[in-house]
């Protein structure tokens, strides 16, 4: 599930992408469409997919009498990569190599593609994380 997340979220980025660079435009789709698939609707879509697996495995893996503590903290660590640190990761790759600002916007589908091929990375190493149902059970 959680590798379907990332799937949803690349396929959003490159339909933003498609919006950044106009392609819609020669196919005659609006850019609000773009705008919804791509943010909006894709944004629950790809949250649910990580969330929900996310609290199950850390539920199955937190020993009990320290639940609550256990669960905070890991649900803050998920926040804040989901939140703050993808958000501040791009405005320092913005400003130390693509410089896309608002008088300078021709240059945004370069982020678009960094976006892309990163979140791409996760997939190399996320199924060493998620235990096998034999883990679980043991558990």
């Amino acid at each position: 599930m959680m590798s379907i997340s990332q799937y949803v979220y690349i396929i959003a980025e490159t339909v933003n992408l498609a919006l950044a660079l106009q392609w819609n435009a020669a196919l005659g789709i609006p850019n609000l469409v773009l705008y919804f698939l791509g943010g909006a609707i894709a944004g629950v879509f790809e949250r649910g997919f990580f969330y929900f697996p996310a609290m199950i495995i850390i539920s199955k893996s937190i020993p009990p009498g320290i639940e609550s503590t256990m669960y905070s903290l890991s649900l803050t660590i998920l926040s804040l990569n989901g939140f703050i640190l993808r958000s501040t990761l791009g405005v320092i790759i913005n400003d130390n190599f693509i410089f896309v600002s608002n008088a300078h916007m021709e240059n945004f589908f370069y982020l678009k593609i960094i976006q892309i091929f990163t979140s791409m990375l996760p997939l190399l190493y996320m199924y060493k994380f998620i235990p096998t149902l034999k883990q679980t059970e043991e558990a």
